[in-house]
């Protein structure tokens, strides 16, 4: 996080090759897919939660405890329409935390994909 918070301009290399040149927020863009959103709720309400973001194709993972939802792929600009949309279905909401990629999850995506390719 230290070095994110440094870097004006970062570039990141493949087999020699530069792949991507930007700033980390112009890097972190191009791999959203990486982001999380943490959501706590109601203990009672985990199952309306779950069900809700099933029927909206969402990504998720239920962290120990079952309060707390880690959903994967959810923007910046999607999360007040995500948040809307479990409170409009009664969901009882106590923590939203974005995770934003840093710059080694975005490495290793740009890397992932182009292996992928290959």
């Amino acid at each position: 996080r230290e070095a994110q918070q440094l870097c004006h301009r970062v570039a990141v290399l493949y087999q020699g090759r530069l792949v991507a040149l930007g700033t980390p927020e112009e890097l972190s863009e191009r791999v959203q897919h990486q982001a999380r959103l943490e959501v706590e709720v109601e203990q009672s309400d985990q199952a309306k939660t779950a069900s809700l973001l099933g029927a909206k194709g969402y990504d998720y993972m239920i962290e120990e405890g079952g309060s707390t939802f880690v959903i994967r792929g959810v923007s910046r600009t999607s999360t007040p329409s995500l948040v809307k949309d479990l409170t409009a279905d009664g969901v009882n909401i106590y923590k939203v935390s974005p995770q934003e990629p840093d710059l080694e999850d975005i490495y290793f995506a740009l890397h992932e994909t182009l292996e992928e390719k290959v």
